[in-house]
């Protein structure tokens, strides 16, 4: 084969390939745009058998079954609403969550899946007060490395009443290192203020709570 050839040939084999690739970059975003729509969807309906809950709708625990082993989508549904109730409706959406055993599969998420799903499932868990959520989230809080989980993680358990003692959380970013320790390092004095009595102050660099 000339050398002319050879370049002929692969320039129509890089020519191809290119066009494989720009192929498959267009499916996968077709893919992911149709997968977001559904799960916006879900969510929507999510939100909506949340409010029937909370107004006592009698059907609506058994439509939401079908959702329940879901963590990640109960989860981010349940965060954009809680923090919007107060009083008997919080306290019916609660009830009828714990009954689909919803707070359980939340403190199983903690630890399996990927990273979005176990943050979500940690902010979801201050809902649920009890020392099974407590317990889960410190469980899961010992064993992860990940920065972001862990700031979710002691938010929950702040929200909760049952974040760690302060010189357990400064022995503890000692041993992670100061790479992983820098978003949480906030959270300490969250814990520290939260320790005075009176009121306390929660900390994100512009509101009251971190992120």
């Amino acid at each position: 084969m000339s050398l002319l050839s050879l370049l002929w040939w692969s320039s129509l084999a890089f020519g191809a390939g290119a066009l494989v690739w720009m192929f498959t970059l267009i499916a996968a975003r077709l893919v992911r745009e149709r997968v977001e729509r559904a799960r916006a969807a879900d969510q929507d309906e999510v939100r909506s058998l949340f409010l029937e809950i909370m107004d006592g709708g009698a059907d609506a625990p058994s439509r939401l079954q079908p959702y329940g082993h879901r963590a990640r989508l109960i989860a981010e549904a349940l965060m954009e609403v809680i923090g919007l109730i107060r009083g008997a409706e919080r306290d019916r959406l609660i009830a009828g969550l714990v009954g689909l055993g919803a707070d359980e599969r939340l403190r199983r998420r903690l630890t399996h899946g990927g990273r979005a799903g176990r943050i979500a499932a940690a902010e979801a868990l201050s809902a649920f007060p009890g020392p099974n959520s407590a317990a889960a989230l410190r469980a899961a809080l010992a064993a992860s490395r990940d920065a972001d989980f862990r700031v979710a993680a002691l938010n929950a358990l702040l929200d909760l009443g049952g974040a760690p003692a302060l010189a357990d959380m400064v022995r503890d970013m000692q041993r992670q290192g100061s790479c992983q320790t820098k978003p949480v390092a906030p959270v300490i004095g969250s814990v520290s203020v939260a320790s005075w009595p009176g009121p306390t102050t929660r900390f994100d660099g512009s509101t009251a709570r971190l992120r």
